[in-house]
């Protein structure tokens, strides 16, 4: 009867927004930080659904997505390291994973 009680008790627990996963990720040092993370996903955004018809407007945004390609990467490998010494699991690439793991060190 304890049990099904814990049990309904998580159960009723609201379920975590996204801002708590990320804030929860940058506690624990995945992402740099909860503002980089929506400045990036803003960036990301705005390549897959605005249409700048200026090539130069264009050009500088990639450049810009461009210019933070390291920090998007040490994020995978940080995920990555995380998930593996958290939840015991690995990517199913095992070359991205090997890939991933050899930035690490």
């Amino acid at each position: 009867m304890d049990a099904l009680v814990r049990e309904r008790a998580y159960l009723a627990k609201p379920t975590p927004t996204f801002l708590n996963v990320l804030v929860f990720f940058e506690k624990h040092q995945v992402i740099a930080s909860v503002a980089q993370w929506h400045r990036v996903r803003k960036m990301r955004n705005d390549a897959a659904h605005d249409y700048d018809l200026d090539p130069a407007a264009t050009a500088a945004h990639f450049n810009q997505i461009h210019e933070e390609l390291p920090e998007l990467v040490q994020t995978a490998v940080r995920l990555v390291a995380f998930c593996q010494q958290w939840l015991d699991c690995t990517p199913l690439d095992h070359e991205l994973h090997h890939v991933l793991m050899a930035r690490l060190s």
